[in-house]
């Protein structure tokens, strides 16, 4: 009988047509090759690789790993350094063919969970009892962070204009433009630690609560404990689309519903600028556009070619010219939180009158609260930080990438993603 097993790392077989794809990737993406460390080798064998197609989901091109080379890190750093989770070493990345692979790495050092444990539990119970105070906060520092790209310029004129000598500056564009690039990628490495600063957290308390319930209820159902920790809350990940909908009943108050009507977004917008109705239809939609339409296209981990609405309003229009048709026939109808909320009570209510022990049910009681909040936040945190600034990232690349077309450097923009940094 012939057992199955899981391809050898350092074994792939190569794809014809793909000799040499590991050049274009830094050294510590690779698996090491065979026969070059033993150590290096048994430790890559001794875990297991999951491909990562969750968040990403195609290969990375060379110059797509700058996000990689921020959350990687992020994520490690405060899981193990940070919030201090004791048996957590953080997580290990490789690509195959472009394709994101990752382990989980446990720490096994008895002294280090020891220190860990003894500062893990005050650091998330602070997060916890402060949570609704931090939470704005948290959203502002991304929100403000990702803004900073907006002012990043790159451009390299022939001939400076005279500010450059009669300001005394005593530097060239080109190296605010080198400057720029250094700004830029410290601006995604931040994003990206605000990013794990509560959605670590978040996992571990919800990790904890549902494990808890199925101590207490062993025929409870995943989807039971996803229902209690529904709160009833709106998660802001559906703002963009609450934004259409106003939209939507703005474009059929004004008269304007059918302008938005024909083949694409420049016949759209030529149709509503004609008219009072449609220029101010317009002006409500702009108003909409910072920070509610930098949603889009892709996965958690935008690539170069994924768009945001801003960059594409053909994406939008879709789901407007839908809401206007439901909202027409009165076939539209937002979630009803209240319901929502309500039949989470009810749930939340019968499994706890089954809890006989007194301490059981006040860890029950302790973390249901936790585990609403951290659900809210596992929807809403990738408006505030994905949606944010990784449209943000790509436009400035994009636009440097034409600076380079511009002097002959490339020949199409999309090129610059093919460098190897």
């Amino acid at each position: 009988m012939t057992t199955k097993t899981f391809l050898n790392p350092h074994e792939i077989p190569t794809i014809p047509g793909t000799e040499g794809w590991e050049r274009m990737y830094p050294y510590y993406y690779k698996f090491v090759p065979k026969g070059v460390s033993r150590e290096m080798e048994e430790y890559e064998n001794s875990q297991f690789w999951f491909i990562d197609n969750l968040h990403q989901s195609r290969p990375l091109l060379p110059f797509e790993t700058i996000v990689d080379d921020c959350w990687w890190p992020s994520l490690n750093q405060i899981s193990t350094r940070v919030l201090c989770f004791p048996t957590a070493a953080g997580l290990d990345h490789r690509l195959v063919y472009g394709w994101v692979y990752l382990c989980s790495l446990e720490e096994k050092d008895p002294e280090m969970i020891e220190k860990k444990a003894q500062v893990v539990l005050e650091r998330m119970n602070f997060y916890m009892d402060n949570w609704d105070e931090l939470m704005p906060l948290w959203k502002e520092k991304q929100y403000a962070n990702a803004k900073k790209m907006d002012e990043l310029k790159f451009e390299l004129p022939e001939i400076v204009d005279d500010s450059y000598i009669r300001n005394s500056l005593g530097y060239s564009p080109a190296h605010e433009m080198r400057s720029g690039y250094l700004d830029l990628l410290k601006i995604v490495d931040m994003c990206w630690e605000q990013h794990f600063e509560f959605f670590n957290l978040g996992l571990a308390g919800y990790v904890t609560f549902s494990e808890l319930c199925k101590k207490l209820f062993p025929d409870i159902t995943d989807k039971t404990i996803g229902q209690m920790c529904a709160s009833g809350s709106s998660a802001d990940t559906f703002l963009a689309e609450k934004k259409l909908a106003e939209l939507a009943r703005l474009a059929i108050d004004l008269g304007v519903a059918d302008a938005i009507f024909g083949d694409g977004n420049a016949e759209e917008e030529a149709r509503l600028e004609k008219t009072e109705a449609g220029r101010k239809w317009q002006s409500e939609r702009d108003k909409f556009r910072d920070p509610y339409f930098y949603v889009g296209t892709g996965y958690s981990v935008m690539m170069h070619d994924d768009r945001s609405w801003n960059d594409d309003w053909n994406l939008a229009l879709v789901i407007l010219r839908e809401y206007i048709q439901n909202i027409s026939r009165g076939e539209y109808h937002e979630n009803d939180v209240t319901k929502i909320k309500s039949e989470s009570d009810a749930l939340v209510e019968k499994y706890r009158s089954f809890i006989k022990d007194p301490n059981d049910k006040a860890m029950f009681d302790r973390f249901i609260p936790i585990a609403r909040r951290i659900s809210e936040h596992a929807e809403s945190h990738m408006f505030w930080g994905e949606a944010q600034y990784q449209p943000r990232q790509y436009r400035k690349l994009n636009q440097l990438a034409e600076l380079f077309c511009q002097y002959e450097m490339l020949e199409d923009p999309k090129d610059l993603y093919y460098l190897h940094r």
